[in-house]
């Protein structure tokens, strides 16, 4: 009997076992403060560092090969090769900045300096932009109540922007702040309380199922007969 090497088990079977098996050994330790799996799950932790180091290293490799190929490729549209050059000169910037201090590298003042006054601003920039639209979202979809749960979203949620996001509702009506800060409290942690333990039963469970080699995912239910 021959074991066939497919795409099914080096990608997704054997990756799966293993963040399986490292997870139970994390949660046995946790439990149970055996020795012997802190030293596993201690080791375990410093080649996962390693290896998410390496590939962060690769995923920047590829993405500035992609991106060098884009701009000499005279065929690419002119706004990619824009995209890609201004994605390439902001790399090499602040390369060239970490490097100013071989010591401290990212965490030299030139470094943080730029980060701190150019990626965090831009950050805070569309996380504003996300927080309108995804407001104006939620208005668009509240216009229509087909059923129980969106009036209680409806409430909930308008109390909130009246209670949180203005400051004219609460000095008219003070009872706003205590109300949204009720919501947030209760009904808001709890919602959250009961989807992470689902979320964590459902990860054991499919942990379980990986080291017995039962869970299948999505990958297998899609794959077809020539990535096999």
């Amino acid at each position: 009997m021959t074991l066939k090497i497919t795409k099914r088990l080096y990608q997704f079977q054997i990756p799966l076992f293993l963040v399986s098996l490292f997870a139970g050994i994390a949660i046995t330790e946790h439990f149970l403060n055996i020795a012997a799996l802190t030293s596993v799950k201690n080791e375990a932790l410093q080649w996962g560092v390693i290896i998410t180091a390496f590939t962060t290293l690769f995923a920047y490799t590829v993405l500035v090969s992609a991106n060098a190929k884009t701009i000499s490729r005279t065929s690419a549209p002119i706004k990619d090769r824009v995209r890609s050059l201004v994605l390439l000169l902001v790399i090499a910037v602040f390369c060239i900045a970490a490097i100013t201090d071989p010591v401290k590298l990212t965490g030299g003042d030139a470094f943080n300096f730029l980060y701190s006054n150019l990626i965090v601003t831009i950050g805070f920039g569309m996380a504003l932009g996300t927080h309108i639209v995804f407001t104006w979202a939620a208005i668009k979809k509240l216009q229509r109540i087909p059923d129980i749960e969106t009036v209680i979203m409806l409430i909930c949620f308008t109390l909130e922007i009246f209670g949180d996001g203005m400051t004219m509702m609460p000095a008219l009506w003070p009872a706003l702040t205590s109300a949204q800060s009720w919501i947030k409290i209760v009904p808001n942690m709890i919602g959250q309380r009961a989807a992470i333990a689902a979320a964590g039963m459902g990860a054991v469970i499919l942990g379980l199922r990986a080291l017995v080699w039962k869970e299948p995912g999505i990958i297998e239910l899609e794959i077809t007969p020539e990535d096999q």
